[in-house]
């Protein structure tokens, strides 16, 4: 392996040191119904986070028709995000609980 690769990984585990990788899972806009945004379930590279409380609060700038969305999105799935969250269900048990947008 040359030595910019194995300094991209270093860095990229630096970068993602103390984080459960096999925790995250990505919501993509076939799933969620909201176009050009991948939500997260752990924080990762997103730039802005949504709290799971009630109504859904966005952390951070959106745009009003995405924050919307996502905010939509959220309190729809509330309680299925949640228990992925906690760790009661994985990311292929949530895949079909969660309702589009």
């Amino acid at each position: 392996m040359s030595e910019r690769k194995i300094s991209l990984a270093k860095q990229v585990a630096q970068r993602f040191a103390g984080f459960d990788l096999f925790a995250m899972s990505n919501l993509r806009s076939k799933t969620t119904g909201i176009e050009g945004v991948v939500l997260s379930s752990k924080p990762s590279w997103v730039a802005v986070s949504v709290r799971l409380t009630t109504p859904p609060e966005v952390l951070g700038n959106l745009p009003g028709d995405i924050k919307k969305q996502v905010t939509r999105f959220v309190a729809l799935n509330h309680e299925v995000l949640l228990r992925h969250w906690m760790g009661e269900i994985d990311s292929i048990e949530m895949g079909p609980l969660l309702r589009r947008v």
